[in-house]
């Protein structure tokens, strides 16, 4: 039996930090720090899994996954999911409950920019 990707698998690109490539900030200032990326990374999926055609997205595995500067990246933002799990930073509406957890499986990371000290 044949299948494709858009069947059985789900797949999001998320332009991170909030300013770079082609993710408008609107009036909101740059990012200053991978901290403070994280932080708007998770205010971003746990919004995305409580919007009305996605709640049902929540229950399936989740990885992270980058390349090049993102190994500085996914690191905090899949730190992020876990100490938060469970926790949301903002009221949510539909069936996402701010109770529930991400099912963080793993992370990615292809040529990472992860100790620029030891790779320069």
């Amino acid at each position: 039996m044949e299948t494709t990707w858009n069947e059985d698998y789900h797949l999001m690109f998320v332009d991170q930090p909030i300013g770079v490539g082609w993710s408008p900030q609107g009036n909101e200032t740059n990012v200053s720090s991978t901290a403070e990326a994280g932080d708007d990374f998770y205010k971003f999926i746990t919004t995305f899994y409580s919007l009305k055609n996605f709640t049902m997205l929540h229950k399936y595995d989740l990885y992270l996954a980058g390349e090049s500067y993102a190994g500085s990246y996914i690191p905090v933002f899949a730190q992020k999911i876990i100490e938060n799990n469970g926790v949301t930073p903002i009221p949510l509406k539909g069936t996402f409950s701010p109770t529930d957890p991400l099912i963080l499986i793993g992370i990615i990371i292809g040529d990472g920019w992860t100790h620029p000290e030891s790779q320069a």
